[in-house]
């Protein structure tokens, strides 16, 4: 379910691949395509281009549970298994669920291969009208044994007309202690992931199938030598129902 979200595409395409597909339809696939396939405000796909696709089936009841896989620059393709339960009170949505992000051709990072990438993350979202709240838990993040995450964000979606709509995105990522970069697109080896904590940003416009993103975070060069500088990328999704 780390959609090509893991940013303001994942918080809003990717949100509503996940999201809206499971609320509107039996079972359904998706396909997508990205310039930039970045999540969290972290690319994935070390700035280049990936294809993804997924499927999903929920429940009348509000069980819900899909599979979505990713292109990345990890050597590994993503593969991220999920479930949960979503369900409308009196016009505010709640979603509780939970997601294993798995690297499977890369089972192990960093010197000497210190572990397995693979991770599990819990979610509660709370949505109404226009505004969706979400708050993570992860345990072991990206292999780091130990290493727990709470991640908030707040999503604001404004449709301008059936087809046109804006969303703007903040999140914040807090690690117990300073992330090991064998999670990340650097050499494991020689760099280091200096910081516990950062916050994620960007504002998007959808077209149709098309999303167009800006989104930043205040990752300096020092902190993760991928990030520090303003994103900008389009992505398109398309979905069938089965």
């Amino acid at each position: 379910m780390k959609k090509i979200t893991k940013s303001l595409v994942a918080a809003s395409v990717l949100a509503a691949m996940a999201g809206s597909t499971v609320a509107m339809a039996d079972a359904t696939a998706n396909i997508g395509a990205t310039s930039n396939y970045v999540w969290r405000g972290i690319t994935q796909s070390a700035d280049g281009s990936a294809i993804s696709g997924g499927l999903d089936y929920s429940h009348e009841t509000g069980i819900y549970v899909g599979t979505w896989a990713s292109s990345t620059a990890w050597g590994s393709p993503e593969l991220d298994l999920y479930g949960g339960f979503a369900k409308e009170f009196g016009g505010v949505k709640f979603d509780v669920g939970a997601i294993r992000y798995d690297y499977p051709s890369q089972a192990k990072y960093g010197p000497g291969g210190a572990g397995p990438l693979a991770w599990t993350e819990g979610k509660i979202a709370v949505s109404y009208g226009p505004a969706k709240l979400t708050y993570g838990h992860g345990n072991d993040v990206f292999g780091n044994v130990g290493v727990n995450s709470n991640y908030g964000s707040l999503d604001l979606t404004h449709a301008i007309k059936d087809d046109l709509s804006v969303a703007a995105h903040v999140g914040y990522w807090k690690f117990s202690q300073a992330l090991n970069a064998g999670w990340a697109i650097a050499n494991p080896v020689t760099e280091a992931y200096a910081k516990d904590n950062f916050v994620e940003y960007g504002v998007s416009l959808t077209k149709g199938e098309f999303t167009f993103t800006a989104a930043k975070t205040t990752l300096k060069k020092e902190d993760y030598t991928m990030d520090g500088s303003a994103r900008v990328y389009v992505t398109y999704t398309k979905s069938f129902n089965l």
